[in-house]
């Protein structure tokens, strides 16, 4: 099922339960409640609510589900747009903040995840966050290895359909996603200038929280 239409099926779901920001990313990145100067994009930003208390001169929210856009509960003077990853519709240098949260694991293949992060990396003109689910991760390392021992299929909790599941259980849809290793960040990242460090979860370790670098000095934003 492509993402969309998961997203589009669990629509009121996630509007529901996904009401407030992330409290560790928040901790992780205190300036997403503070008033900047600056143009910052979100790709991926669902229904904007990492984005509450987020002030710049220009918050643009991105999401591939016009459906959570409608349940936007950022700021409301954000502007919204339908579209997605890889081809994002922005100029190179078009944001001083490019920040993407738990996307780029949803993209299926290794092309796909690197494009996106080089993509991110175009419109860039400062400071890029993106996070994504850790292969190693406690509950997931333990699922890998039984597999390995067992001689079962460890591949099966690195490519994963993740149910989602309603209130009372029922299973609505299935996302795609995929764990990341740090090697394979690394081998993505290429000669982008980065930073890693794990963050989140139980073990306060379950994702990978990626920053990258750019500078060029140039401001137009639509391509």
């Amino acid at each position: 099922m492509r993402i969309q239409d998961a997203y589009e099926n669990i629509r009121a779901s996630y509007s529901s339960k996904k009401q407030h920001p992330w409290i560790d990313l928040l901790r992780e990145l205190p300036s997403l409640s503070e008033e900047r100067p600056g143009i910052l994009i979100d790709v991926g930003g669902g229904n904007g609510r990492n984005l509450q208390k987020c002030s710049r001169t220009l918050v643009i929210a991105l999401d591939i589900t016009r459906a959570l856009l409608e349940d936007y509960v950022g700021g409301h003077d954000h502007q919204r747009i339908e579209g997605s990853l890889p081809n994002l519709p922005f100029r190179k240098c078009a944001a001083e903040e490019v920040l993407s949260i738990a996307v780029v694991h949803h993209l299926r293949s290794n092309e796909e995840r690197r494009s996106a992060v080089h993509e991110m990396a175009r419109i860039l003109d400062g400071t890029l966050v993106f996070t994504v689910w850790r292969k190693w991760r406690e509950s997931n390392a333990r699922k890998i290895l039984q597999e390995i021992r067992t001689g079962g299929d460890p591949w099966k909790f690195v490519d994963h359909e993740r149910p989602w599941k309603d209130s009372r259980g029922n299973v609505l849809t299935h996302r795609f996603y995929h764990y990341f290793s740090r090697r394979e960040l690394i081998t993505i990242l290429g000669n982008l200038d980065y930073s890693i460090s794990t963050m989140g979860g139980k073990s306060k370790a379950d994702n990978f929280l990626v920053n990258v670098l750019s500078r060029c000095g140039n401001h137009s934003l639509l391509n």
